[in-house]
């Protein structure tokens, strides 16, 4: 922003950034005598974990992107207690709000949730909001969101802006597998994509110590 009256020109969206593409797959297999027998239960069953163990990866990459992106600075540390702390993370919190940003999802391990049920002086709203039923919750106006993917002392919180890229390479794919000599069939069910974060500095985490 020019302080002088002179018009200044600024170009976004021309940085190049490359990122490491990584490979995601599944290989369910069944005995050719399912197919042969036409099992279509199991075959639903079979699609349902390909396609859970394939989210599952998915998720555990995209945590593990996000928290090593965080900047030192942008840390707060529990280091005693062992539970996360309404201070914490409303500290947390607040180092969006100094960028006059507001939190979207706060990520965590339900063992960390249960931290904030046990929390005193939380108003009534919160309270409720807290405690009702489905995946995502509702804390400070962000999204909760309960995951095994999460790091058990980590809370990651994501702000309402573009923080990063998810590039695909390959599309998911799906082709067929056969192991004749041992009656097995199945599927190989793989994409290739990458990951990264482009705007660290709009990260906060919560670290939680023994």
């Amino acid at each position: 922003i020019s302080k002088n009256g002179e018009a200044q020109e600024s170009v976004l969206g021309e940085d190049e950034v490359e990122f490491p593409i990584g490979r995601i797959h599944s290989t369910p297999m069944v005995d050719i005598s399912v197919l042969k027998h036409g099992n279509i239960g199991t075959l639903m069953d079979i699609q349902k974990a390909a396609a859970t163990e394939i989210r599952k990866e998915l998720d555990k990459r995209t945590i593990s992107v996000i928290s090593a992106a965080v900047p030192a600075e942008n840390t707060v540390t529990i280091t005693s207690g062992g539970k996360l702390t309404e201070d914490a993370l409303n500290e947390a919190l607040s180092i969006l709000e100094d960028l006059e940003l507001a939190a979207s999802t706060i990520i965590m391990r339900g063992a960390r949730f249960n931290d904030m049920r046990s929390w005193e002086g939380i108003d009534p709203q919160t309270k409720y909001e807290l405690r009702v039923k489905g995946i995502y919750k509702v804390y400070g106006g962000a999204n909760i969101l309960t995951t095994a993917a999460a790091n058990l002392a980590e809370v990651l919180i994501v702000p309402d802006e573009e923080v990063g890229k998810w590039a695909i390479r390959e599309k998911l794919s799906v082709d067929s597998v056969s192991k004749a000599l041992k009656f097995k069939t199945g599927w190989l069910a793989w994409m290739e994509c990458a990951q990264g974060i482009t705007r660290p500095e709009l990260l906060t985490k919560v670290v939680i110590q023994p």
